[in-house]
């Protein structure tokens, strides 16, 4: 392992935006335009015809939700799913 990145260097890169957490601001970017489609439509089912990278995330979501609730490794955690029921999210369709 090399040295630590200067903490003057961190603050440079956070002050100009620097995603550190790739996958967490992806996952943080669907979920907008999630709440978005909610806002429009007034639901969260998305159909492939209408929006085909949004619905193949829920697909997702749905996938990673039942390995969550049978206690395996996953991609959502109590906050996310938290977050998703907020705004009415459906984990079967």
């Amino acid at each position: 392992m090399g040295k630590p990145m200067p903490m003057k260097r961190i603050k440079l890169l956070d002050e100009e935006g620097f995603v550190w957490d790739a996958a967490e601001e992806l996952w943080n970017q669907n979920y907008e335009k999630l709440v978005h489609f909610q806002r429009s439509n007034g639901h969260c089912d998305v159909q492939c015809t209408v929006n085909e990278p949004l619905y193949v995330w829920i697909w997702r979501l749905r996938e990673a939700y039942k390995k969550f609730r049978d206690g395996k490794k996953s991609t959502l955690n109590f906050e996310r799913i938290m977050r998703l029921e907020k705004i009415g999210f459906q984990w079967t369709k």
